[in-house]
């Protein structure tokens, strides 16, 4: 409580460091440490929604562990740095860490929900709950001494400060998860009031947060996923060559076509979701050529299979200039 002190701030401490170490093993796994990119960032443990609403849970707080290079990585540790040494002087040191992961879950599972085709990273939500259970931790004190004292007009101010300069950098910006940062400090805010009373309610808080996170992962339901689909027209198509190069009868090639491709690339056009209203206008335009590609391709080797079994030579100029429109539907990156 207010007038304790903690010699050596040792949970601020260990949440610097875990911030850092997480940073560099996703560089280590292969995440560029200046301008990383949305894939890598993804297979590091950064939050995307099709990942984490489908079960990746953990992304909500791997993702706070990741940053978008150095300079995000170095701006939220000296933040998070700041006011978590400040926190841990008014509260317990359970309660530091409690604010820090409750407000970085509760953040990047509203982000998620709000944006799920973005990537999520960093550690500002967690930051940021610090930052507002400082505030509030600070004020309670003030309250029930019925004055402010310096430290706690100061502590008021650091974590005020922080507050509004990070609403303000994000200003305008729309790399920035806005959703979060305001789902992050109600979060520490109300850990931070819980606090101020007993570690016991600052820990009933933060199990509430966690149930918050829940509630919110199991009703946004699962968005479309355009890298998988991505990855799946790629093998059937590694699968069309192998068949078209085994050896065999023409029976059983034509029927290896149709089970192994025809079958698949119509399925991949059925379940090519575009009515989530959430997806951004380049992915839906991205996703309804990929579309418009597996439905031209299924039925160019729907035609290759009945020529095969026929053994008939006299559809495949047709067949192959079927085959070209189709490509040049795929002029351009795919999800």
């Amino acid at each position: 409580m207010h007038g304790k002190t903690t010699p050596v701030p040792a949970v601020t401490i260990a949440l610097v460091g875990v911030v850092l170490i997480g940073f560099l093993a996703g560089v280590a796994s292969g995440v560029v440490p200046t301008s990383p990119t949305a894939a890598q960032l993804v297979a590091a443990g950064a939050s995307f929604g099709p990942r984490t609403l489908d079960g990746e849970w953990w992304r909500v707080l791997t993702a706070a562990m990741l940053h978008a290079g150095w300079a995000h990585v170095l701006l939220n540790v000296v933040t998070l740095g700041v006011v978590a040494a400040m926190l841990e002087q008014r509260v317990s040191r359970t309660s530091v860490g409690l604010a820090f992961v409750g407000a970085a879950a509760v953040g990047t599972a509203a982000g998620t929900a709000q944006a799920p085709y973005a990537v999520i990273v960093g550690a500002s939500s967690g930051a940021l709950g610090v930052a507002a259970a400082l505030v509030v931790v600070a004020a309670a004190a003030s309250a029930r001494s019925k004055r402010v004292v310096r430290p706690d007009a100061v502590a008021m101010a650091v974590g005020g400060v922080v507050i509004v300069l990070q609403l303000v950098i994000g200003l305008g910006r729309d790399d920035v998860d806005h959703a979060g940062h305001i789902a992050g400090m109600g979060t520490g805010a109300v850990i931070g009031a819980a606090a101020a009373a007993t570690t016991v309610a600052a820990a009933a808080a933060a199990a509430a947060a966690a149930a918050v996170v829940v509630a919110v992962m199991m009703t946004s339901g699962t968005p479309y996923e355009p890298r998988r689909a991505t990855a799946r027209l790629v093998a059937i198509e590694a699968r069309f060559d192998a068949i078209v190069d085994m050896a065999g009868g023409r029976k059983d090639m034509a029927l290896a076509l149709e089970e192994e491709i025809v079958a698949p690339l119509e399925a991949l056009v059925t379940d090519a979701r575009l009515d989530d209203g959430r997806l951004p206008r380049p992915t839906r335009e991205r996703i309804e050529r990929l579309r418009r590609y597996a439905r031209a391709r299924a039925d160019v080797v729907k035609r290759f299979a009945q020529a095969v079994r026929d053994d008939d030579v006299a559809p495949l100029p047709e067949i192959e200039r079927a085959s070209r429109a189709a490509d040049a539907v795929l002029d351009g990156p795919l999800p």
